[in-house]
């Protein structure tokens, strides 16, 4: 595919909501993610979630409903879902990761457009970032 397709092809912006939609998480779509890190500690494990990230900072959440949160093990990350559907939207850093990264996940299974990530390499960790 040449350099222009490729271009053309990526979403200027990928958005993800929960299923009743009162959560909304946009993010620039170019660069797109590395990866897509379906971990399996405990915690993510048992919410069904696969995470992208993106430095905090690019990350743009729209809320119209009421959410809960859960701060899980040493507290250094929290996790955000939707109080009326349940969908786990994402994490937020509560403390800074080794090596100064600043970045949150946002849970896969909760884009709008599929085929927004359908070129991005799938990994399987126990790690977050």
């Amino acid at each position: 595919m040449s350099d222009q397709k490729e271009a053309a092809n990526k979403p200027k912006q990928l958005n993800f909501s929960c299923h009743c939609g009162a959560i909304k998480v946009s993010v620039p779509g170019d660069p797109a993610p590395e990866h897509i890190n379906e971990c399996m500690c405990s915690n993510c494990r048992k919410h069904g979630a696969a995470w992208v990230y993106f430095p905090v900072e690019k990350v743009t959440i729209t809320k119209t409903g009421p959410t809960k949160a859960y701060l899980w093990d040493e507290k250094i990350c929290e996790f955000t879902w939707c109080e009326a559907c349940g969908c786990t939207m994402y994490w937020y850093p509560t403390a800074i990761f080794p090596g100064g990264i600043k970045k949150m996940g946002i849970n896969t299974r909760c884009i709008d457009n599929l085929d927004d990530l359908a070129r991005v390499e799938w990994r399987v960790t126990w790690d977050m970032v």
